[in-house]
């Protein structure tokens, strides 16, 4: 570019002396007026007076300015308005229009040009003297100058969020010494990043070994997330925080620095904590309850006891017996969970085989010929639907046992069966004995028992049961169970 501007200095010098030379003066302004066109650059020659004598087309597109109308005018004309980069607007008066032609000075100004309140270009403007005059030279450096200033603007961007965000950003280097470190760490150590910035990172763990893991996972991994340790603060209180930190390698691919951020969860870990305290505590007492409400069951069932063994009515005892098992079936579900590492819910297989088995082991002499078959699938219910259920087993199986099997056969059988699918429980209380009357009509029976299941089934599950006849009898519950 400083050649093209040569080369037009010496074209016009050139020109100058050759006047009376047709032929050659005619070549020289030819070269001129090909170099002019061909520069990207803004070139305009002045006389002594500051009269536009010639400007290129790159000058007149970055004026927005016609040639001819230029041409012959004053520089600057009137309009135009120069900005300094600090945005106070220049004298013209004071800018490098006069330069001494006996020495071929270049001055250099970087302004903003305006006509009047258009902005035009902002330009790195040449001055050079000529014998004739002066050459001056614009170079556009609109774009150059808002890509610095967007350079800028995201350096202050980031700088601000750098210096205000909450978590604490670090670089260490491989060697475990501090680099670069955010405000906030102030917040946790109680230490400037100022004064902790070339210091190792030693001290500030509270056990040596963290730190040896933590950058041990590192160099293995290169990258972790939401890994929790102990940092010491100027006090030597103790915080909980979660790092996240990435390891740095050159375009070799040799390690060189560690870069992530730290966040304070102290609260969090520490009401994580105190959390986990209540609900042990609450688990304990949850125990306490259902051992208490066990003990009080049984405490019901020795009274029954009693007041059974002081009676000789046989409808007295077959009343107390009936109460016992109904109670037992009750008293299972809070021994279950007395004794369950889960709190809120039953496991049926457990509580439905030992609730059958106590059931008929109550029944003495016509429990040594029945034998039970169930089948529970492993599935869980909560407290109230597992309570409903035992209660429902116990009234069936207690029916089959005073009533099926009068003859005491050897092949006397009781199947309970519970199967869950697509969130529908089925649940099946059959046995081989002599079965119900055809003309009995159970769901109008007087009998304590059935009205319980009947109640129990349709309103308190929200199902439906229904009685399959043939050989025993068979009841067939269905209920639907939430996730």
């Amino acid at each position: 570019m400083i050649q093209y501007r040569h080369r037009i200095r010496d074209l016009e010098t050139q020109i100058k002396k050759c006047e009376s030379h047709g032929a050659r003066l005619l070549e020289l302004e030819q070269e001129r007026s090909t170099y002019f066109n061909k520069m990207k650059r803004g070139f305009m020659v002045l006389d002594h007076d500051r009269v536009i004598r010639r400007i290129n087309p790159a000058a007149c597109r970055l004026l927005q300015v016609d040639e001819k109308r230029i041409l012959n005018r004053t520089w600057p004309w009137k309009g135009l308005v120069f900005v300094q980069s600090d945005g106070m607007v220049y004298s013209t008066e004071k800018l490098p229009w006069e330069v001494n032609p006996n020495r071929f000075s270049n001055v250099v100004t970087e302004i903003g040009i305006y006509s009047g309140s258009l902005f035009l270009l902002w330009a790195t403007m040449e001055v050079e003297s000529t014998p004739d005059g002066m050459l001056i030279v614009f170079d556009d450096r609109t774009h150059d100058r808002e890509t610095e200033q967007q350079i800028r603007q995201r350096e202050e961007k980031y700088r601000t969020i750098f210096e205000n965000i909450q978590d604490v950003y670090f670089e260490i280097s491989m060697d475990g010494f501090v680099t670069e470190l955010s405000p906030s760490i102030k917040k946790i150590c109680g230490i400037g990043a100022e004064d902790l910035i070339g210091t190792s990172i030693d001290p500030y763990f509270v056990e040596a070994r963290e730190q040896m893991r933590l950058m041990d996972l590192i160099m293995s991994e290169q990258h972790i997330e939401d890994e929790q340790v102990w940092l010491k603060c100027k006090h030597g209180h103790a915080h909980a925080c979660a790092i996240m930190a990435t390891m740095i390698r050159n375009e070799k691919g040799i390690p060189v620095k560690i870069v992530g951020s730290l966040r304070d969860i102290t609260r969090r870990v520490q009401a994580e904590i105190q959390l986990q305290k209540d609900l042990e505590e609450k688990e304990i007492l949850l125990r306490e309850i259902h051992h208490r409400v066990k003990n009080n069951m049984a405490i019901i069932t020795s009274l029954l006891n009693i007041q059974d063994s002081d009676s000789a009515s046989v409808e007295n005892k077959e009343v107390f017996h009936d109460l016992r098992n109904r109670i037992v079936s009750m008293s299972l579900v809070h021994e279950h969970l007395y004794m369950s590492d889960h709190l809120d819910a039953i496991f049926m297989p457990d509580y439905l085989k030992s609730l059958v088995r106590k059931i008929i082991d109550s029944y003495q002499a016509s429990a040594l010929s029945v034998r039970e078959t169930v089948d529970i699938e492993p599935v869980s219910m909560k407290i109230s639907t597992a309570l409903y259920c035992g209660l429902i087993v116990n009234e069936l199986v207690s029916n089959t046992m005073k009533y099926a099997f009068p003859g005491h056969s050897a092949d006397s059988q009781i199947q309970i069966k519970l199967k869950k699918t697509n969130q529908v429980v089925e649940l099946e209380i059959a046995d081989n004995g002599t079965g119900l009357p055809r003309e009995f009509d159970w769901e109008r029976a007087r009998t304590m028992g059935l009205k319980l299941v009947s109640v129990l089934s349709r309103e308190q599950l929200g199902g439906d049961i229904r009685l399959k006849r043939g050989k025993g009898t068979h009841f067939i519950i269905k209920f639907s169970v939430g996730e």
